[in-house]
């Protein structure tokens, strides 16, 4: 059995995409049917990725989706938040019946991350059955929220454009996090006439809210990042 446990590799998952980098080799990228469940989408790395590598995964909003959370002080138990943050995410989801992995914001507990159960555990499976080990699972939106241009002081939020969805994270006056969804390849017209609606109601203005793009395809136009995909990033 060949080992690998100098290896790293990142693997971004959407619907119907797959993208993969070991080390420092050149990204693969797998564009599939969108409907493709994540069984069949993870296949496409097998062969590529050795026993023994280090794993961290990626996940887009369709398939890891931000929550607005706000925990009654009754529950303190772990056991407790986790049924109450599946119950939520299934009812802000209109996903009655689906069980939910679940993480709150390590910094701002208004926000959530939620993976349903069953894409969190059919991704554990397949690593194993690979002889792998996962370092992280995250969505792509909480790597967005570390970027520099996220920390300056007039920056309130942030857009994210995935292949399969754009996401909208707002800081409010409050200072709790507020997020919507839209998922599915939005025309650029009704995108940006949804998200303008989103930050009205918010009462945040656009000057205050960063754009950021993520494609499968390389970009000329890349943001200068030393994150994982730099060359898959623009600023839109």
């Amino acid at each position: 059995m060949q080992l690998a446990w100098f290896k790293t590799a990142n693997i971004y998952i959407g619907q119907g995409l797959v993208l993969l980098k070991i080390s420092h080799e050149k990204t693969h990228v797998f564009e599939l049917a969108s409907t493709m469940p994540i069984e069949r989408l993870l296949v496409t790395c097998n062969g590529l990725v050795k026993a023994g590598t280090n794993l961290k995964i990626t996940l887009s909003n369709a398939l890891c989706s931000s929550i607005n959370v706000s925990i009654p002080a009754e529950i303190v138990r772990k056991n407790e938040l986790q049924a109450f943050l599946s119950a939520s995410a299934a009812e802000q989801l209109n996903a009655s019946g689906v069980s939910f992995k679940c993480a709150m914001d390590s910094k701002n507990k208004s926000l959530a991350a939620a993976i349903p159960s069953n894409i969190f555990n059919a991704i554990h499976s397949w690593a194993k059955e690979q002889a792998c080990s996962i370092s992280s699972i995250r969505p792509m939106w909480s790597v967005v929220s570390q970027f520099a241009e996220c920390k300056k002081t007039n920056i309130k939020g942030f857009v994210l454009h995935e292949p399969d969805g754009t996401i909208l994270i707002v800081q409010t006056q409050n200072n709790n996090l507020q997020t919507l969804s839209w998922h599915g390849q939005l025309s650029k017209d009704i995108r940006q006439a949804s998200i303008s609606r989103a930050l009205v109601g918010f009462e945040m203005l656009a000057e205050n809210i960063q754009n950021f793009n993520f494609s499968a395809k390389p970009r000329l136009d890349r943001l200068n990042s030393s994150a994982a995909w730099a060359e898959h990033w623009s600023a839109e």
